[in-house]
């Protein structure tokens, strides 16, 4: 009765420690359903395979390859990754068993000299010390597996190889146990051998660790220094506008101080009706100068920036617009939308040698906003990405406006004929 309980117990615990490792190292999906219900029922069936395989059989062969089965299974069902991944998870739960086990009895049976069949077959002290021993250092070694667990960025290929290391590890070590049984003088030399196939699949993996940290590491440098130059690029347009603005505030000044001296002339020599007739002239212009202002500051900066560019290299920009000064759109998309946009078709009349034009029209209608921007570009060009030399860090524009779009009910459309572009979308319930 003794012997029974120990061993179920023993059986209860390392499917428990196996069970529980899977599971952290893989992690539940989203909002999974049910995940203490599968864990419970792989936990029962893995204890009720456990026990009908040591009451068939007093040695594990390619049996052992059952509890992967079990935890592939649960994996697939509750655990979030890919299935070559899940796979891998589930082969490296039931290796650590199987390698542990087997390379701590024979390595007793090795230093006091016991029969490793009696090990196995006969219920005495030294097996339940070593048992308690095998369980312990399961328990270590899934603690340190999952202390330095790494998941990220593993392809397929990778995976496979994964995989098969320690399949065929368990096979190996499998089919050395059989000789240790009959022959006592060569278990030492199967010893160093299941030692060397275990130091082999955790030099696997480490290299594999290290190997996959240093492309990831990689792979961010590149990341960043994308984003560095897309910054540096942003930054570089930001000063051209700027540069624009400042242009125009400095034509405004010198106009100025010209219009105040004509002013300042009239009224001093009593010429009162003339200066009356150059101030109407001066309202005059600066009624007929077209002003973004619908009271959206976000709105306005954008497209009187982006106009004032234009402008400035001899591009004809037209507006019809007629927007309140609230939307239910974000200030930022609204920037990334429209200001990309506007890249583009200035982009592209840049390429052109005469009719350059961009119009913009935003109407609001029923909580709707309708806008259309159209610009004249080379015939037949149908590739929209970008033709300036560093195409790496752009051509982002179109994918940046589909998605500050997408946060939205929308619809966009993308036209072309003749010699014009057109980008028109609809945001509704703003």
């Amino acid at each position: 009765m003794i012997e029974l309980s120990f061993e179920l117990a023993i059986n209860l615990i390392e499917i428990f420690i196996c069970t529980e490792f899977i599971t952290r190292y893989l992690g539940f999906k989203d909002n999974v359903k049910y995940g203490k219900i599968g864990f419970l029922c792989t936990w029962f069936l893995g204890f009720v395979e456990v026990c009908i395989i040591n009451y068939i059989t007093f040695f594990e062969t390619f049996a052992t390859y059952i509890p992967i089965l079990i935890y592939f299974i649960y994996a697939l069902i509750f655990f979030k990754g890919k299935v070559l991944l899940k796979l891998w998870a589930a082969a490296l739960t039931q290796v650590q068993v199987m390698l542990i086990a087997v390379v701590t009895n024979l390595f007793v049976c090795i230093v006091i000299g016991y029969d490793p069949y009696l090990m196995i077959t006969v219920f005495n002290s030294t097996r339940v010390i070593t048992v308690l021993a095998t369980k312990v250092i399961l328990l270590l070694t899934t603690r340190l597996m999952l202390r330095y667990k790494y998941i990220s960025s593993i392809d397929n290929h990778s995976l496979v190889v994964l995989i098969l290391i320690p399949l065929l590890s368990v096979m190996s070590i499998t089919q050395l146990m059989v000789p240790a049984f009959d022959n006592p003088e060569i278990r030492i030399y199967l010893l160093l051998g299941m030692t060397s196939i275990v130091m082999a699949n955790v030099f696997a993996y480490c290299f594999f660790v290290k190997t996959n940290k240093q492309y990831e590491r990689s792979l961010k440098f590149e990341i960043q220094k994308q984003n560095y130059e897309q910054q540096i690029g942003a930054q570089s347009k930001h000063i051209d506008e700027i540069l624009v603005m400042q242009k125009q505030i400095k034509k405004f000044r010198h106009d100025s101080s010209h219009h105040f001296t004509a002013l300042k002339y009239f009224f001093a020599n009593n010429q009162n009706q003339y200066g009356l007739t150059y101030i109407e002239k001066i309202n005059s212009d600066l009624e007929n100068t077209e002003i973004v202002d619908t009271g959206n500051t976000a709105f306005d900066a954008i497209i009187s920036t982006k106009k004032a560019l234009a402008e400035s290299k001899n591009i004809e920009f037209t507006i019809q617009i007629q927007i309140p000064e609230k939307l239910n759109v974000d200030a930022v998309d609204l920037c990334v939308i429209f200001g990309n946009s506007l890249d583009n078709a200035i982009e592209a009349c840049e390429k052109l040698e005469n009719q350059r034009m961009i119009n913009v029209s935003a109407i609001y209608d029923d909580c709707q906003l309708i806008c259309k921007i159209t610009n004249t570009a080379a015939l037949n060009t149908t590739d929209l990405q970008t033709t300036k030399d560093d195409k790496e860090n752009h051509g982002f524009g179109l994918d940046n406006i589909k998605q500050a779009l997408s946060k939205y009910n929308h619809v966009l459309k993308i036209d072309q004929s003749d010699n014009k572009f057109v980008l028109s979308f609809i945001i509704f319930n703003c």
